[in-house]
């Protein structure tokens, strides 16, 4: 066998080579893109959120609050894509107990905070005192993956993201 028979027996091992990491780069590409885009989205959800309470702690109606939230978030197609919801919350007799509540127009989506007259979930554990209010923004969003990263690799991203801020 001479040396040239053996290099002519290893000429495809470069091109399969170059598939298979050719694959794996472009499952990389598309997962960096994809969750990327959803850490976009949720920051953007979080500045929302916070800047609705606080706008709502300092003295705007909760109306007004969702109304800013909704019209900030018209970067990622807030209105289209999901809502807000303003709460304020009111601790009574040692509960937290939501005493009004403002939801942006034509989202039909449902609170996580709870509905006006009941009492507020996960807001024991802020240690609010009896009397004090506090202000809460729940913004809800759609996602949409953009890239088939999801179906390559079978790893999905949430298709609803959700953030609040407690003010």
């Amino acid at each position: 066998m001479s040396r040239f028979s053996r290099i002519r027996d290893e000429r495809g091992n470069a091109l399969i080579e170059t598939v298979l990491v050719s694959m794996i780069l472009l499952g990389m590409v598309l997962g960096i893109v994809e969750f990327g885009t959803a850490l976009s989205r949720e920051h953007t959800l979080t500045s929302l959120s916070r800047e609705g309470a606080n706008l709502a702690a300092r003295g705007s109606s909760l109306g007004e609050s969702v109304n800013i939230v909704m019209t900030n978030g018209s970067s990622i197609n807030l209105a289209s894509k999901g809502g807000a919801i303003a709460t304020r919350i009111t601790v009574t007799g040692g509960a937290p107990l939501i005493v009004a509540q403002s939801a942006s127009t034509g989202y039909d989506g449902l609170s996580q905070v709870g509905n006006v007259g009941g009492t507020a979930t996960s807001m024991a554990d802020l240690g609010l005192m009896e009397g004090q209010s506090v202000h809460t923004v729940e913004v809800f969003y759609n996602y949409d993956q953009i890239t088939p990263f999801g179906s390559l690799m079978g790893v999905l991203v949430p298709s609803q993201l959700y953030e609040r801020a407690v003010f």
